[in-house]
């Protein structure tokens, strides 16, 4: 039975992935087109610059949550600390904003009036950031998933008749507010629907919730702080060292590898809870089955990845508009680093579960500093290319290598190294899933 709700659960959380990956395909990117790499490149910078200033939000961490669920009358609390947490870090975030809004001078107003409308849809993202947790964790994501959809298709409806009108690039923030306003709308009635409250007030109002979450995410906050700045620092040194149309070209490149990438999240959350009780049951049978599911999931990303590699960059020109062009051969390079996110897809679980989340905290905070570095060494030699070469290193050096040499994270890293290896080899990893089974 609990098999059989993982699998629905992961299956509606990759309708989740999937659908948004075909609204994205027929809507998301129409809108880079329409209003090409410069305009284009303008919101995703003034995007790029919001998301690092959101690393703040990272000290709530949905994983170290559900940790803390037992009761619904104790969870109803966790609920309520979480979220009023999560509403006082997004406005210091919204504070932070408008003093970076004071001190640049070199921005125009529409990027100003972009980047102030991002801040006001993060305050309204968190809104329900609990609710939706809580959902993850009773393996309900439909719930999410639907209201989520439901949306971003009215966003991107909104998107498109924004287009159809004429009206400028700011618009496209506009809709976004609309999509967060309606899901929360949703969200809401669903949880009241599904528990009886709104969850928002308790009988039990204990600040100690809130304080402990925090205390115990903030090594988790740190390594997901460090992974949003390497991300996007190539947005923003691009847009730094070349211009705005160059960060277009290759947020658009970073938008499609989005796209390969559907399956991680999905496969994360849903077998988090089956990871931590077969730790705490059997710590032998957990890693042949971390070592057995990293193995087929390497494998299989393999051979995807290896054929849309070989797929020609003339065949890509048929669904991509001319002035994109050059975002064919960054994204071939940038699902390299894709396929090192695929091959390290329970790492942080595992670290999770077993307490260890400073190695994520110190290999995150290594590679933010030499992601900077390479960025500058390689953009001003090799441009885009250069920007892309600097993530998938990264990528590979933060993921899998830097774990050999931290106390606790060797036996990881070496469950990674493996499956690149006996991913050229199938019958071993074959081998290892028939006995798992048997």
């Amino acid at each position: 039975m609990k098999i059989n709700a993982e699998f629905k659960n992961v299956l509606w959380l990759i309708l989740d992935k999937v659908l948004l990956l075909l609204l994205n395909i027929f809507i998301g990117v129409k809108v880079a087109f329409h209003y090409g790499p410069a305009e284009y490149g303008l919101f995703e910078y003034a995007v790029s610059i919001e998301t690092i200033i959101c690393i703040l939000l990272t000290l709530v961490d949905p994983r170290v949550v559900k940790k803390k669920y037992n009761s619904l009358r104790n969870d109803l609390s966790i609920i309520r600390s979480v979220t009023i947490t999560k509403l006082a870090l997004s406005i210091m975030v919204l504070i932070f904003g408008v003093v970076f809004l004071f001190f640049i001078k070199n921005e125009n107003r529409q990027f100003r009036v972009i980047f102030s409308l991002l801040l006001i849809n993060t305050f309204l993202i968190n809104i329900t950031f609990g609710h939706e947790n809580y959902f993850e964790y009773h393996l309900k994501s439909k719930i999410p998933v639907l209201s989520n959809n439901a949306s971003k298709v009215a966003s991107l409806v909104f998107q498109l008749f924004s287009m159809a009108l004429g009206y400028p690039v700011f618009f496209i923030a506009v809709a976004l507010l609309a999509g967060n306003a309606i899901r929360i709308l949703i969200v809401l009635y669903l949880f009241r629907k599904e528990f009886g409250t709104f969850g928002f007030i308790t009988e039990i109002h204990d600040n100690k919730n809130a304080i402990g979450i925090i205390k115990e995410s903030a090594p988790l906050a740190i390594a997901a702080a460090a992974s949003i700045i390497y991300m996007k620092t190539d947005q923003l040194m691009l847009g730094m060292m070349m211009g705005k149309s160059e960060v277009g070209i290759y947020s658009f490149a970073v938008k499609l590898v989005t796209v390969t990438g559907i399956l991680i999240q999905p496969i994360q959350v849903t077998l988090f809870p089956r990871m931590k009780n077969l730790y705490l049951k059997d710590r032998k049978k957990y890693f042949e089955y971390y070592e057995t599911l990293t193995g087929i999931i390497t494998l299989s990303c393999l051979f995807i990845f290896l054929f849309i590699w070989l797929l020609p960059n003339q065949l890509f020109l048929y669904i991509i508009a001319e002035s994109y062009a050059q975002s064919i051969t960054i994204f071939k390079v940038l699902i390299i680093g894709i396929f090192f996110m695929y091959v390290a897809i329970f790492r942080s679980s595992h670290y999770t579960i077993i307490g260890e989340t400073r190695v994520m905290a110190i290999s995150q905070i290594l590679s933010c500093f030499l992601n900077i570095a390479l960025n500058i060494l390689l953009i001003s030699r090799y441009g885009l290319l250069g920007a892309s070469l600097a993530t998938i290193t990264t990528q590979f050096l933060s993921l899998i290598l830097f774990d050999f040499f931290i106390p606790n994270g060797k036996r990881v890293s070496l469950i990674e190294l493996h499956s690149i290896f006996y991913s050229l080899y199938p019958p071993i990893i074959l081998k290892r899933l028939h006995r798992n089974i048997n």
